[in-house]
């Protein structure tokens, strides 16, 4: 963190932050809010509002993974104590990308705390289709449930050097492991599929 940037007063155990901002994760932070003491030797009460731009997402501790990539900008609001802090957070991802596959427009809607993150509300646009999740991440281990509707096999699997099937596939279940491993169960539907000569109109199967 640098270029810290920050006015507020304080009294009586009460500092209230009037502005500040900070180059940070790649990024930069604003914030305004107070941190409050209710008795000595107690950890400080939190509420803290602001708005993040241009954070790298492998750089934020909860996610930092080298699978994971892009940039986060949105608004959060910091409460709880010092020592048990919980962050919300209303974010777009721009430039993301997961273990080799594009992500167009991300959004969400995050709560962090010290176990890990867990994922309230969250859609994105990849493969010409849509995912949607919700679940957790804790301890870089995945439990997140998934809808994925309308997306496109050739995109989906040629990141991955497999560029000999098409077709439309529909998604419903649940990724469990890690970020390096992560583990899907759940139906899958696909639709005109084609490989070479053999094609098929449609399939489904529980994986």
């Amino acid at each position: 963190t640098s270029n810290i940037n920050a006015k507020l007063h304080y009294s009586n155990g009460r500092a209230i932050i009037t502005a500040a901002s900070a180059r940070a994760l790649g990024g930069e932070i604003r914030i305004s809010g107070r941190l409050e003491q209710s008795k000595a030797g107690n950890p400080l009460n939190l509420a803290i509002a602001g708005s993040a731009t241009g954070l790298d997402i492998s750089s934020v501790p909860v996610i930092k993974h080298k699978n994971a990539q892009g940039f986060l900008s949105g608004n959060f609001v910091l409460s709880g104590t010092t020592n048990k802090p919980k962050l919300d957070i209303i974010t777009q991802l721009r430039h993301g990308k997961l273990n080799k596959i594009k992500l167009g427009t991300t959004a969400a809607r995050l709560v962090i705390t010290k176990t890990g993150l867990e994922v309230k509300r969250a859609e994105i646009a990849a493969a010409s289709g849509i995912i949607r999740a919700t679940g957790t991440i804790k301890q870089k281990q995945l439990n997140i449930t998934m809808q994925a509707q309308s997306l496109d096999l050739l995109q989906s699997l040629s990141p991955f050097g497999i560029k000999d099937h098409s077709g439309t596939v529909d998604f419903s279940g649940s990724i469990t492991g890690t970020l390096s491993n992560p583990v899907a169960s759940g139906a899958i539907e696909i639709y005109e599929w084609q490989n070479g000569r053999y094609h098929f109109d449609y399939a489904n199967a529980d994986i």
